[in-house]
């Protein structure tokens, strides 16, 4: 069993990686459930606490780990240690320069076939640094991002839990590594359409991206692309009495008398069961 699995992406090859912070991973078989490969737990394992995992290119997973302030590559193969990442170079140089602590990492293919990273402070006020093969870029945030994802477009998308809202970056990224993108931010406090209550994970489904919505115990699907959302009838139906709500799309990124907010956003919203 778990302990408590924080993390699950799926490789694409028939299998899905469970991250638990108890400092254990594993590989599970997306079609019987069965564990294929595990890591140690304890003083003799990679992680104390590992906090968030990525896909990386093919047959790798990137475990960060904030208690140890790593970041470790493993096969999805069989668990292997692949090191430490980034690996020597500039790269590498540039990260120890930075002195980043790990939390959230996320990864999609980039230029060139080598992949991009995001990966986001664990220390405040909070930073994410965008990795493009050597080059490095590093965003001051206001917040320390909660969870992290690259969305199909580009778009890097953060969550601001605190602030309960979600933030995107980009798509598109200055030539020059040292000018900050672009940026936008979604949300505000609140249960209905729009809005949010503690954001934590990300995760990038096909032109979308998925928001864990902590409090409001449901899951938000986002259109990074879009910039103004707009509304549509059932929205009032469902502002009215948000036990009704099943799916609301093109809604406001914020309300008047709403805490928080700021821009707009398309988001829609997916709930399993009735409030109370």
């Amino acid at each position: 069993g778990f302990v408590e699995p924080i993390a699950c992406p799926a490789t694409g090859d028939g299998r899905f990686i469970v991250v638990d912070a108890c400092g254990v991973v594993r590989a599970m078989s997306a079609s019987d459930g069965q564990t294929l490969w595990s890591t140690d737990r304890g003083a003799g394992g990679l992680f104390v606490r590992p906090a968030s995992v990525a896909c990386y290119g093919d047959g790798a997973v990137l475990v960060s780990d904030p208690a140890r302030g790593t970041i470790a590559m493993l096969s999805t193969a069989d668990g292997r240690d692949l090191g430490a990442w980034p690996a020597e170079g500039a790269l590498r140089v540039a990260w120890d320069a930075a002195a980043v602590v790990p939390g959230a990492v996320a990864s999609a293919p980039g230029a060139a076939d080598v992949p991009r990273v995001v990966v986001t402070d664990a220390n405040a006020p909070g930073r994410a640094v965008i990795c493009d093969g050597d080059i490095t870029r590093i965003v001051p945030l206001p917040y320390v991002a909660a969870g992290a994802a690259i969305a199909s477009d580009g778009s890097i998308m953060l969550s601001d839990r605190d602030g309960h809202r979600v933030m995107r970056l980009g798509p598109n990224l200055p030539s020059d590594p040292a000018m900050q993108p672009a940026s936008s931010m979604w949300g505000g406090r609140g249960p209905y359409p729009g809005l949010l209550n503690s954001p934590r994970g990300l995760c990038a489904a096909g032109p979308w991206v998925l928001v864990a919505d902590e409090h409001n115990h449901r899951i938000v699907r986002c259109d990074p692309g879009c910039e103004d959302g707009g509304r549509d009838d059932r929205e009032e139906d469902a502002q009215s009495d948000p036990r009704r709500l099943v799916r609301v799309e093109g809604t406001d990124g914020r309300r008047d008398g709403d805490a928080g907010g700021g821009g707009r956003g398309h988001l829609s919203f997916t709930r399993g069961a009735a409030a109370p």
